[in-house]
């Protein structure tokens, strides 16, 4: 039995990924130590590689859909995938994945997507439009980041199964220094992660990094403003180094996700999962989020961090320095945190509800 997991996402330089590159990386290099596996992706040039157990065959995108680089095309990923039995498409809403799962099932192979977020001009989005049904309803099944995942593309998708996602517990794991009086934020800066309402909440002494690159410049701008007497300081290139770093040495990471943006545009998918809230209790780091998408399934409330509500200011400014305030607590949910993951969140877990779901959704 051979898979292929199949990913739209443009890897750049060698394995250098983020996002939805890394999700398949990591799920392809865990599968690998149980099944044939190749990842199949985009890059500058073909070639093939092994790591670990695990080929990896890169595909030169023959341009983006509409000049969108995220979502390439190339007959060369489809050829190259049905050379195996079984298909599973990292994310949903691009061409790629369309004509991977209509061939796929054409050609009698199980295929499988899971949607981490973003999209493309595709037949979905088109089929959509006019009150039809996506490719999604062809394929065997939607393997989800988070029940709210499943939830929210139920009616793109037949059937589901939640699988969730990891971390390297051997990379993302506590310090050996001593924690400073610090928040974090890690993502990108974009005005639905309300990093607006983090900034605005906390007293000016508080020492505050944000590590993100900005993708929305007058989102910046209104956060650079904001930020102003405070004592926030931005990270706009730091590498996997300087994150992991970040985890370890922050009091505490805050993800303030909304529905509702500062400009009062609504976003129905705030977050699939909170991948940020994983690597860093994997650090062993207390966390705050809000209580918008899969958040509050990875983020036990009182346990392994706390959970406010949306768009709270007060609230979300009480949490965060309550673990400020209170070390013991703070000491306690971190460890909490890091079982928690060791429990439910590595790549190897993900790994076999992924092989659980193959079964089950046949």
């Amino acid at each position: 039995m051979t898979l292929a997991i199949l990913t739209p996402g443009v890897f750049r330089s060698g394995l250098v990924v983020g996002g939805g590159e890394r999700y398949a990386f990591e799920l392809a290099r865990a599968l690998s130590k149980r099944l044939d596996t190749r990842l199949i992706v985009a890059g500058s040039r073909r070639q093939r590689l092994r790591v670990g157990q695990l080929t990896v065959e890169t595909h030169f995108g023959r341009g983006g859909i509409r000049g969108d680089e995220t979502n390439p095309w190339s007959p060369e990923f489809l050829r190259d995938a049905l050379r195996c039995d079984l298909l599973h498409c990292i994310g949903y809403h691009k061409l790629l994945v369309d004509f991977s799962i209509l061939c796929g099932r054409l050609a009698g192979r199980s295929v499988y997507c899971t949607d981490v977020g973003g999209g493309g001009t595709c037949l979905s989005t088109y089929a959509g439009r006019v009150g039809l049904p996506g490719t999604g309803r062809f394929s065997n099944g939607h393997l989800a980041l988070s029940q709210f995942a499943a939830d929210y593309s139920r009616d793109h998708f037949r059937r589901a199964s939640v699988v969730y996602g990891g971390v390297d517990t051997s990379l993302y794991q506590p310090g050996s220094g001593s924690q400073e009086r610090r928040v974090a934020f890690v993502g990108r800066l974009l005005p639905h992660k309300g990093v607006d309402r983090l900034i605005r909440c906390l007293p000016a002494d508080v020492p505050l990094t944000v590590a993100g690159r900005p993708h929305d410049p007058a989102y910046f701008a209104l956060l650079q403003r904001l930020a102003r007497g405070k004592a926030v300081t931005f990270l706009l290139e730091a590498d996997d180094r300087a994150i992991l770093r970040l985890y370890q040495t922050a009091s505490v990471v805050v993800l303030p996700s909304v529905h509702t943006d500062c400009s009062g545009r609504h976003h129905a998918v705030p977050e699939l999962l909170g991948l940020a809230l994983i690597e860093a209790m994997a650090c062993g780091t207390p966390v705050v989020c809000t209580a918008v998408g899969g958040m509050p399934e990875v983020v036990q409330h009182e346990v392994t961090g706390l959970v406010v509500p949306e768009n709270d200011e007060p609230a979300l400014c009480e949490a965060v320095l309550r673990l400020l305030e209170a070390p013991d607590l703070a000491a306690r949910l971190g460890r909490r945190a890091r079982l928690r993951v060791l429990e439910q969140f590595t790549w190897d877990r993900t790994a076999e509800r992924c092989l659980a779901a193959y079964r089950e959704l046949g």
